[in-house]
Order: C-alpha cells, then structure tokens, then sequence
C-alpha cells in the first residue's frame, strides 16, 4: 500500500482547490415542495418503539449517486459546507448521542489527524480525508415508533454518519464514522441541496424521506412497549 503524506504547501492548494470547487458546484437551491417540517409524536401517542442503525454502502451501484452525483452535491460535501457556514451542527465520531459538539475548525483538525483510503481502488492513503472518494458508508441511526391511536409505524433518522477506511498507527485498518449530525437539525438545510438521482433531479432531504438508496441493518436495540402502571402514568419494557 502506497502512503501518500501531504505537505503543507500541498495540504493548502487542496483546500484552496475545494473551496473553489464549493464555489462553482455546491450551489444551494430553494427548499423543494417535498420538504415539510414532521409532525410532533407525543410520547403517550407511542405504543412500542425500536432504534435500528443502517449502513449504506456506496460500493452498491444504486448508492453510487452518495459520492458522485451529476449536480456536484456530493453529500460529504453538503455536509462539510454546513459545518463550515454553522447552518448544521456536527458531533464528534466517538460515540452516537451527539454530546460533545465540534467547531469546523475542530473537525478539518481532527479529519487532517486520519489517515484514510481513498480512490477509486481503495488504495490511496491522504490525510485530506473529508474528500467524497474517502467517504465510502454512511451509518443512519433511526427509531421505529408505532403509534397506538393511527395503528402504524413511523420511522424517523435520528443521525447520519459518513465512514471512511482509517489506517492506524500500527496499519490496520478499520472502518470509523468521521463525525454524526444530528438529522432532524439538518433536515431543513438538505432541502435546499439538489441531487439527481436516475436521472431525476430531487433534494437530500427528499432522499432520506423517500428512502431512495439501497441499506443495511446492522444493528438493533431492544423492542420497548409501553406498559400503563396508573391513571397518566407508564414505562418502557423491553419486549
């Protein structure tokens, strides 16, 4: 595996070269008519409830529009210019309950700390990593919440993590989420980013509303139902 180390002279182009490119192809549009805000679910309303987290894996042909879009909006991208103008809020990586909050600056310094694969062949090694090839999975973490009056399930994304190839110190290599936002924050602001998907053009947010990518489960919490124990008063039980 060949190690490429960037430096700093080369780290700077790169940056000038990405703002550039945000400039000319990372342009916002008016959010679309598929963007409305979510109904507020009471939580007396819910009858059982399950979080689920999902992967999806842009080596799958269908996911291929994550990294590669004809419009230029690569997510990563997206979410890295929100990051950078403050109009999402990005968590750090360790952990997915979106404590401990990270400034862009924050984030461009620990993304430059990694060493990452990237490239087409999952070979090239930059510590530029927060570049679309170095982005190969996306972790959504979710709830399932099935409401006891409208007897039907709905899923909400609670966050959205990109996954790169981290090489560490000792070589190995093993996939970790760069950094979580917290989704229903960010639902607004991906409104206002175009994506073309088969051809047809739509928003981040209509994608992650309409599930229109290919994923994954690879983790589940316990199913908890609502137990009444008096008159206004309940608690979870793991089923």
């Amino acid at each position: 595996m060949h190690m490429v180390k960037f430096t700093p002279l080369v780290v700077a182009a790169i940056i000038a070269t990405t703002a550039a490119a945000d400039a000319q192809s990372h342009t916002a549009i008016a959010p679309g008519a598929s963007y409305r805000k979510w109904e507020p679910i009471k939580e007396i309303g819910i009858q059982w409830r399950k979080r689920v987290w999902r992967e999806v894996d842009m080596t799958e042909a269908t996911n291929a529009f994550f990294n590669a879009p004809a419009m230029g909006n690569a997510l990563i991208d997206v979410l890295m210019t929100g990051a950078k103008d403050k109009s999402i809020q990005v968590y750090s990586s360790i952990g997915d309950r979106f404590t401990t909050t990270l400034a862009y600056d924050q984030l461009v310094a620990q993304l430059k700390d990694k060493t990452l694969l990237a490239g087409v062949d999952g070979k090239q090694c930059a510590n530029m990593n927060y570049m679309p090839s170095a982005v190969h999975k996306y972790i959504i973490k979710e709830d399932w919440l099935f409401l006891r009056e409208e007897k039907k399930m709905v899923v909400r994304i609670v966050g959205i993590a990109p996954v790169g190839k981290v090489v560490g110190p000792d070589g190995a290599i093993a996939d970790q989420p760069l950094f979580w936002c917290y989704y229903p924050d960010s639902r607004e602001f991906l409104s206002r980013y175009a994506v073309a998907v088969a051809g047809q053009e739509t928003t981040w947010e209509a994608v992650f509303g309409t599930r229109t990518f290919k994923s994954t489960i690879v983790k589940a919490g316990d199913t908890r139902v609502r137990e009444e124990i008096g008159p206004g008063m309940y608690q979870w039980q793991k089923q």
